[in-house]
C-alpha cells in the first residue's frame, strides 16, 4: 500500500487488492469500508443513469511517480453487470497540503453516453469530530452555514422523485444563485474539510453532499463535485480539475485558498464608475406590468426620484418601460406612446440626471417570449435545449386581482444560448437601444448566473460540450461592458463569482435576512469583498422589516427598494423611508470603511453571543478596522468589553 499527500488528507492505493481510498490519521477521518473514490453515470437512452462504482473496478495499470498516482482503467463494469468500452485515466497529485484530481475520459462504446462523473468521492462514517457539532459551509447565495449536516440535510429527501432509499443528496448547480462559488466545506472539530472545482474554464458542476438513507442506523456523509462531460461515442474529454484538502483551520482558510485560485484564473473584478461605488441603492419600479396595467408614465419618473432622494436613494431601476410590457415580448424593446413616447422617456431621464439622480434601464438577458416576432422568425435556432432536445421553458406569471392568470399562468419563455452569434448580437442590440435614452447604466436581468443549465443543441458553437456556457458568456459580458463609456455602468442580476467579477454591480436575487436558519453572508462577502450587490424582497412595512434592513446594512449591501413588489414607491411608506434614511446616514458617516474600504472577518462568528451580529471593514487606506455590532435582543450584551445596548448598533474603531 502506497500513500501520497503532504497535508492532512492523503490518498493510498493497495496494489494487491487493486483498491484506492482516502486516509487522514491526524483528523480522525473514518472512511466507510469498501466505499468509492469516484463514480460515473452512463446513459444508453433507455437506462439514463447507469451507475459505475470505483469499488467494483480494478485498474489495468497504475504507477506512482513524483507524488502523483496514475490509475488507468481500460473498460468499466457498471452496476447492471455490463462492461463498457470506456477509457478512464485518473491522476491524483500531492500539491503542498492539498490533493489535485485530474482525469480524462474516452468513450469508445457506441451504446452509451458518459453523462456524469463524481470525482473525488469521499464517503465517511466520521470526520473526526462529534457529528452533531459538524458544520457545513455552502455557497448558496451569499452563503449558508448548516450545523449538523448529518441530520439537517435529511430535509432534502425528495419524498418521491429520487432514489433516496440508498442516500439523500444536497447540492445546487454552479455558477448559479444556488452555488455562487465552486467550493464548500465542513468544519469538524478543529479541522476543515475542503472540496472545490478549480477550473479556469468555469464549467458547470454541482458541489454535492450526500447522506445515508434516513432510516439507516449507519450514518455516512458523502463529499464530491459532480461534473457533466456528456461524452458521446468516439469523444475524449479532459475533465475539470478538482481539489480536496483537510486543514487545521476554519472556513476562512478555505475562502482564502479559493480566492487565490480565482485571482489567477477568471476573477478580475471591474473598476466601476465612482457613482456605482458610492450608490446607496435604488427604487425598483415597474412602469407597464406584464398583464398590461400602466402603473407609471415617463413623466412620473422624476416624481419617483424625488420620493427616493428624500431617503438618500438617488437611483431608479426602471422595469417595463417598453411597449411590450414587463416580462413580455422579449427581446423587443421600444418606448410606448401610451406612456408618453420616446422623447418623453429621454426627457424624464435627463431631468433626473440634472437633479443629481441616476437611471438604470432594464432589459432581460436570457428570456425569449415564445410569442415574440424574434422567436417566430428564426429565434428558435438560438434557444437552449435539454437532454431530450426540447427547449427549456420558463414561466413568469404576474397578475392583478383576477384569478385566471393567477391560477393558470400566462407567459412562456425559451432561453437564449450564450454561445450563439444570433443571441449575442441581440443582446448588443438591446444595449444600443437602451443607450439611445442616455441612462446611467444598461442592465441585463438574470445573466449574472442564470440559466445555469447544459445546452444539448449540438449545432450551436459549443457543439457537444454541454457544460461550456461561461466560455461564451464571458465574451458577451466583455462586449456589453464595452458598450459603456465614461460613467455609464453595466449591471446584471444574480450572484456568482464569475458573473459578479465581469459586471460593475449585480442585483442579488436571494433573500439576505437574519431570521433564515442557515444565512451566513460572511462566506461570499469575505471571499469576494469587492462585489457590489443588493438585498432583496423588503417590499412592505411588515413586522421585522427594520431588522432585515439593518442586516443588509451590516453586510454592506445596497438597498433594493421595491415597494409593493415594484408597483409602489417610498412615498407610500414613510416609516420605511425614515428608517432607510437613518441607515444611509450611518453608512455615509463611516463610508471610508463601509463604502471605500473592504469587508473582512476577524472575529469567530460562531462564538458571538446569541442575537449579536458583528461585521468588520478595513479602512480605505488599509489602516484601522471598523466593527459594526448589532444587538438584536431586548437586553444589553457585553462584547469584547463593550456594552452593546438592546436593539442598537455600535461602531467600534480598532487601530
Amino acid at each position: 500500500m502506497k500513500t501520497i499527500g503532504k497535508g492532512l488528507l492523503q490518498f493510498n492505493y493497495d496494489e494487491v487488492a487493486g483498491k484506492g481510498g482516502f486516509i487522514s490519521p491526524a483528523s480522525g477521518l473514518q472512511i466507510t469500508e469498501d466505499s468509492d473514490f469516484f463514480r460515473l453515470f452512463l446513459d444508453d437512452q433507455d437506462f439514463r443513469e447507469i451507475p459505475v462504482y470505483s469499488s467494483q473496478q480494478t485498474p489495468t495499470s497504475y504507477k506512482l511517480e513524483n507524488g502523483k498516482w496514475e490509475l488507468i482503467y481500460e473498460g468499466l463494469k457498471a452496476a447492471n453487470g455490463k462492461r463498457y468500452k470506456v477509457l478512464l485515466k485518473l491522476y491524483i497529485t500531492e500539491q503542498d497540503d492539498t490533493l489535485l484530481f485530474d482525469a480524462s475520459l474516452t468513450n469508445s462504446d457506441t451504446s452509451i453516453c458518459i453523462n456524469e462523473i463524481q470525482y473525488p468521492f469521499i464517503q465517511a462514517d466520521s470526520l473526526g469530530g462529534a457529528r452533531e457539532k459538524d458544520v457545513l459551509y455552502y455557497p448558496y447565495g451569499f452563503g449558508w452555514r448548516i450545523p449538523n449536516p448529518w441530520e439537517e440535510l435529511q430535509h432534502y429527501h425528495s419524498e418521491y422523485r429520487y432514489k433516496d432509499e440508498v442516500g439523500t443528496w444536497f447540492g445546487y448547480p454552479y455558477p448559479s444563485n444556488g452555488a455562487t462559488m465552486a467550493w464548500y466545506g465542513v468544519q469538524s472539530d478543529k479541522y476543515f474539510y475542503y472540496v472545490g472545482q478549480h477550473d479556469p474554464n468555469v464549467r458547470i458542476c454541482v458541489p454535492s453532499i450526500g447522506l445515508n438513507p434516513r432510516d439507516s442506523k449507519k450514518p455516512f456523509l458523502r463529499l464530491t463535485i459532480s461534473s457533466f462531460p456528456v461524452l458521446r461515442p468516439g469523444e475524449t474529454e479532459q475533465l475539470s480539475p478538482k481539489v480536496a484538502a483537510i486543514w487545521k483551520g476554519d472556513w476562512k482558510t478555505a475562502a482564502n485558498y479559493y480566492r487565490a485560485f480565482a485571482e489567477t484564473t477568471f476573477y478580475q473584478p471591474q473598476l466601476p464608475p465612482e457613482w456605482v461605488t458610492k450608490f446607496t441603492g435604488w427604487q425598483r419600479v415597474i412602469m407597464k406590468h406584464q398583464y398590461g396595467e400602466i402603473l407609471y408614465k415617463y413623466e412620473d419618473l422624476p416624481k419617483l426620484y424625488k420620493e427616493g432622494i428624500s431617503a438618500g436613494i438617488d437611483t431608479l431601476l426602471v422595469f417595463g418601460w417598453w411597449k411590450g410590457r414587463f416580462d413580455n415580448s422579449y427581446p423587443h424593446y421600444e418606448p410606448d406612446e401610451k406612456m408618453g413616447g420616446a422623447e418623453e422617456l429621454k426627457k424624464a431621464i435627463a431631468q433626473i440626471q440634472e437633479a443629481g439622480g441616476r437611471v438604470i434601464l432594464y432589459t432581460n438577458g436570457c428570456l425569449i417570449d415564445l410569442q415574440s416576432e424574434f422567436y417566430k422568425n428564426g429565434g428558435d435556432a438560438c434557444t437552449m435545449r435539454d437532454v431530450d432536445g426540447n427547449e427549456y421553458i420558463e414561466h413568469y406569471r404576474f397578475g392583478g386581482q383576477g384569478m385566471m392568470i393567477r391560477s393558470f399562468g400566462y407567459k412562456s419563455f425559451a432561453l437564449g444560448c450564450m454561445s450563439t452569434e444570433q443571441w449575442q448580437e441581440r443582446l448588443i442590440l438591446q444595449g444600443n437601444i437602451m443607450k439611445q435614452f442616455n441612462p446611467d447604466s444598461i442592465f441585463y436581468d438574470q445573466i449574472g448566473s442564470h440559466p445555469c443549465k447544459p445546452c444539448f443543441q449540438s449545432s450551436h458553437p459549443h457543439g457537444n460540450r454541454v457544460d461550456r456556457d461561461w466560455a461564451y458568456r464571458i465574451q458577451i459580458f466583455e462586449k456589453l461592458k464595452g458598450l459603456c463609456s465614461g460613467d455609464m455602468a453595466f449591471g446584471t442580476e444574480n450572484l456568482s463569482d464569475i458573473g459578479c467579477s465581469l459586471a460593475d454591480y449585480t442585483h442579488n436575487s436571494t433573500n439576505v435576512k437574519p431570521d433564515h436558519p442557515h444565512i451566513f453572508p460572511y462566506l461570499f462577502r469575505y471571499t469576494f469583498p469587492e462585489i457590489i450587490s443588493t438585498n432583496r424582497n423588503i417590499q412592505e412595512e411588515y413586522e421585522g422589516y427594520e431588522d432585515d434592513l439593518i442586516y443588509a446594512f451590516l453586510f454592506g449591501l445596497r438597498f433594493c427598494v421595491s415597494i409593493y413588489r415594484c408597483r409602489g414607491h417610498l412615498g407610500m411608506m414613510p416609516n420605511y423611508k425614515n428608517f432607510l434614511r437613518r441607515l444611509i446616514n450611518l453608512r455615509n458617516k463611516y463610508e471610508d470603511y463601509m463604502v471605500f474600504g473592504k469587508f473582512t472577518s476577524t472575529v469567530e462568528t460562531h462564538k458571538l453571543p446569541d442575537h449579536l451580529v458583528c461585521t468588520e471593514y478595513v479602512h480605505k487606506d488599509g489602516n484601522g478596522l471598523l466593527q459594526v455590532i448589532w444587538n438584536r435582543s431586548n437586553k444589553d450584551i457585553i462584547f469584547n468589553g463593550l456594552r452593546i445596548p438592546a436593539k442598537d448598533i455600535v461602531f467600534n474603531k480598532l487601530e
